[in-house]
C-alpha cells in the first residue's frame, strides 16, 4: 500500500514536534500533557504499557471519527469543511504513527531496562494523544452546522446604571495602538 507524500510529510511535521514538545521539561509543557504525565508518573510498567495501549486505540477512533466527518462533507459537498477536516486527518493520522513507533520503542527500552529512554517515549505518546484530543475538537468544529462561526464578533452595550448620565457613547479606543513602536528588534517594523 503505498504512502502518500501528504501523510509522509504530515508525518515528519508531527515528529518535529513531539521531538522538540519532548525535549521541554514537563513544567514547562501544555497543562494536559502535563496532566496525562503525572497520571502515569507512580503507575507500573505494566499500567504504562496499558496507558499506550489505550492511547493508541484513542487516537486510531478520532482518525475513525474524523475520516466520517470527511465523507459526511465529501457527501454535502462543502469545499470549506472537506479542506479543513482534511488537515486534521492527516495531522492524526501522523500522530497516531509516531504512537505506535513509540510503543515499540518503549517496549524495547523496558526489555533492556532503560527506563530514562521509555520515559521519554511515554511523553511522546502523551503529547501526541493530548495534541490528537485537540485536533479532533478543531475537524468538529470545521463544519459549519457545528454552531462554531469564525469572524469578527461585535458587543454593543445599551443601558444605563444608577448615578451614570442617561447617554451613551461608543468606546472608540483601538485595542492594538500601543502609543509606541515595537522595538527595532521586531520582524514586524
Amino acid at each position: 500500500m503505498p504512502v502518500s507524500k501528504t501523510l509522509i510529510m504530515a508525518s515528519l511535521g508531527a515528529l518535529a514536534v513531539l521531538i522538540q514538545c519532548s525535549v521541554v521539561p514537563a513544567f514547562a509543557q501544555d497543562s494536559a500533557v502535563t496532566g496525562e504525565l503525572e497520571r502515569t508518573a507512580g503507575a507500573s510498567v505494566r499500567e504504562k504499557l496499558q496507558y499506550v495501549d489505550d492511547a493508541i486505540d484513542e487516537q486510531q477512533g478520532a482518525v475513525k471519527a474524523i475520516q466520517k466527518l470527511l465523507e459526511d462533507a465529501r457527501r454535502r459537498g462543502d469545499n470549506y469543511t472537506i479542506e479543513c477536516v482534511s488537515e486534521r486527518v492527516s495531522q492524526i493520522g501522523a500522530l497516531a504513527q509516531v504512537s505506535e513507533i513509540s510503543q515499540a520503542s518503549m517496549k524495547t527500552a523496558l526489555d533492556a531496562e532503560q527506563t530514562e529512554r521509555a520515559d521519554h517515549e511515554l511523553r511522546k505518546v502523551a503529547v501526541a494523544l493530548t495534541k490528537s484530543r485537540q485536533l479532533l475538537l478543531e475537524a468538529r468544529g470545521c463544519d459549519e452546522d457545528s454552531g462554531v462561526a469564525l469572524g469578527e464578533t461585535r458587543v454593543s452595550v445599551e443601558g444605563d446604571r444608577p448615578g451614570e448620565p442617561k447617554e451613551t457613547r461608543p468606546v472608540t479606543v483601538d485595542v492594538m495602538e500601543l502609543g509606541v513602536d515595537p522595538p527595532q528588534q521586531s520582524p514586524f517594523n
